[in-house]
C-alpha cells in the first residue's frame, strides 16, 4: 500500500457494506503523526481500526461503547474491559485462530511470513463478512471473558 491517505480510503471503501447491511455509523477517522483510528458505530459496540505507521501494521479492535460514545482510554476504562482485538474475540467466542502478533510468529519461526497491511485488511474484510452479524448478536457480552 501506499501513502496513509490511500490506507484509509481503502478501508472506508472496502468496509462500506458495514454501514450499508449492518448498520453502523459512517467512519469517524481521527489521526495524529503514528496512528490513525478509523471507527465504526452500532447501538453497543464498534469497530475501530488502528493503523500504526511506525510499526506499518493494521488491528482491529471490538470496542464497549459508554453512552453511545467510544470510551476514554485504551483497554480499559472505569475498571471495564472496552476493547478486545477482533483476532481475540474470535478466538475466544468462535474457536478462530490465526497468528496474533509479530512476537507470536517470530516464536513459531515464521518471521518472514508476517502478514502486509493489506493482507490484513484483506483478511479482516473476510472475517468480518463471516462474523459481523455474530458479534452484533453477542453485544457487550463479548467482553465478559478477559483479556
Amino acid at each position: 500500500m501506499k501513502n496513509e491517505d490511500e490506507v484509509t480510503r481503502v478501508i472506508v471503501d472496502r468496509f462500506s457494506f458495514l454501514q450499508s447491511e449492518f448498520d453502523f455509523s459512517e467512519p469517524v477517522i481521527k489521526s495524529d503523526n503514528l496512528i490513525t483510528t478509523i471507527s465504526y458505530l452500532s447501538n453497543e459496540i464498534a469497530l475501530e481500526f488502528e493503523l500504526d505507521w511506525k510499526e506499518n501494521e493494521v488491528f482491529l479492535l471490538i470496542t464497549r461503547l459508554t453512552e453511545g460514545r467510544l470510551p476514554n482510554g485504551y483497554y480499559v476504562y472505569n475498571g471495564k474491559i472496552v476493547r478486545k482485538h477482533l483476532i481475540r474475540v474470535l478466538w475466544e467466542y468462535f474457536n478462530y485462530r490465526i497468528p496474533l502478533s509479530k512476537r507470536e510468529i517470530k516464536q513459531a519461526g515464521n518471521k518472514n511470513k508476517q502478514k502486509t497491511m493489506e493482507q490484513w485488511i484483506t483478511e479482516y474484510e473476510n472475517l468480518l463478512i463471516l462474523y459481523t452479524r455474530e458479534l452484533l448478536n453477542k453485544g457487550v457480552s463479548l467482553f465478559e471473558k478477559s483479556l
